[in-house]
């Protein structure tokens, strides 16, 4: 056509001659035969352009409707970079249920996968859009259902594959982030182990080279109540740690999360060991105290006691039976009182001894002294008690003694004086005074034997 189209000038000039030499009739019938040919040769050149007009026309839109080399390259490679990550197996990975917990080193490595996969894709995306672009407008053109519908189908496949892993990357690498954040956090549990362990340390420590000393072992009690509020605290975290093991459980691979189930048992183990070892080692501390407080309390309420028992001693001087009676019952109710605290007494001066051979300091010497203090108080207190009630005793015993020899001797002077009136005023035969002589001289014997 662009070769017809180069010859319109010569036409034009040819069609300008033809009509000169007509106007001239030189020849009729020569002309008539030029004009003739002239509109024969103009009516099949016409012919011949529009023949080549409507071929060029088909051929164009056969053009149209055939997609590009370029296009069909873009499509091939883009196909080829889709199956060579379906080959390489990561959209199978992308498109697993999940992500399984791995050691954080391998999520990692996953994660840094994703994001060189993520790359690559956005080297093609000029190419996918070019694809996409270009293969709509085919889709357009093409009024050949079987051919517009196959490449339909295979835009849309590539669309599809496309959108697919551009989401489940984003999604999973998301995923993968969040993991090996729940895994940072769930090293705490080693840094928690390691708390622990220096805490078993410290609590054996502080279990050591106390000796008793009431100052050490306040000191130490006030840092294991200390110690015991901070464990205390501890305790909401092992929880939250427990429930994020669960969580990781559920999402890691049995291997690794049978190694985390392990760690999780070993410090839980050591958790509890710690917490019933302060427990057990505040309660000897409370106890040791609380013996000290016990034999401190015992020491003051002899003190008090023996000062009490002391005022009731009795100063008044006996100046009769009744009062010797009276004074007599008072030193008994006083030894009685006495009595029944002497084993008690030997009780606190076994614990008082037990303490002072196992500790050690000024408190030990104060306890020592209070203990010195104690006994001679003890000491001086029973022994006037016990000596004044003894002597209190022997005159009771005695006086009891002389009323039963007076009221032997009155009776027997009753009986002499009886026996004296009885003698006969008349008088008798020697026989019968000898044998009242003898009566009379018995009685006197008896009452000088008294």
């Amino acid at each position: 056509m662009k070769s017809m189209k180069s010859h319109d000038e010569r036409i034009r000039k040819i069609l300008e001659k033809a009509k000169e030499l007509s106007e001239n009739q030189v020849a009729v019938t020569e002309t008539s035969n030029m004009d003739t040919d002239v509109k024969t040769f103009l009516t099949k050149w016409e012919n011949l352009y529009a023949t080549l007009s409507e071929r060029l026309t088909e051929i164009i839109d056969v053009i149209n409707r055939t997609p590009p080399k370029k296009y069909i390259k873009a499509v091939t490679n883009l196909i080829s970079f889709i199956l060579i990550i379906t080959l390489l197996n990561v959209e199978s990975v992308l498109l697993s249920e999940h992500i399984i917990i791995l050691d954080e080193k391998i999520m990692e490595e996953q994660i840094k996968r994703f994001k060189d996969t993520k790359s690559s894709l956005k080297k093609q995306e000029e190419t996918f859009k070019y694809v996409n672009s270009t293969g709509q407008d085919l889709i357009a053109k093409i009024n050949d259902n079987s051919s517009g519908q196959r490449l339909k189908d295979e835009l849309q496949d590539v669309n599809t594959k496309w959108s697919n892993i551009l989401i489940i990357l984003e999604e999973e690498q998301q995923t993968l982030t969040k993991n090996i954040t729940i895994l940072q956090t769930f090293t705490e549990l080693f840094t928690l182990e390691s708390w622990l362990e220096k805490s078993l340390l410290y609590l054996e420590n502080l279990s050591k080279d106390i000796m008793d000393n009431v100052k050490k072992i306040e000191h130490k009690l006030e840092q294991i109540r200390l110690f015991s509020r901070k464990i205390d605290k501890t305790k909401p975290q092992l929880e939250a740690l427990r429930l994020l093991a669960n969580r990781i459980f559920e999402k890691s691979e049995p291997n690794f999360a049978s190694l985390l189930n392990s760690k999780l048992e070993v410090v839980t183990y050591k958790w509890n060991t710690i917490v019933n070892k302060a427990k057990s080692l505040n309660d000897k501390y409370k106890s040791t105290l609380k013996k000290n407080d016990n034999i401190i309390n015992s020491i003051e309420d002899f003190t008090k006691w023996l000062s009490s028992l002391e005022k009731e001693i009795p100063i008044e001087s006996i100046t009769s039976s009744v009062e010797l009676f009276q004074v007599r019952g008072r030193y008994q109710a006083l030894k009685d009182n006495i009595d029944k605290r002497v084993e008690e007494f030997r009780n606190l001066n076994k614990m008082g001894n037990d303490k002072l051979l196992s500790s050690e300091g000024s408190s030990v010497q104060e306890l020592g002294r209070r203990f010195t203090f104690l006994n001679a108080r003890w000491t001086d207190v029973t022994d006037r008690i016990y000596k004044r009630y003894r002597h209190l005793q022997n005159v009771s015993y005695e006086y009891g003694e002389f009323r039963a020899l007076v009221a032997q001797e009155s009776d027997w002077l009753y009986k002499l004086n009886k026996r004296l009136k009885k003698s006969p005023k008349t008088a008798a035969d020697a026989e019968e005074i000898l044998e009242e002589l003898d009566k009379i001289k018995s009685i006197f014997l008896k009452l000088l034997k008294t």
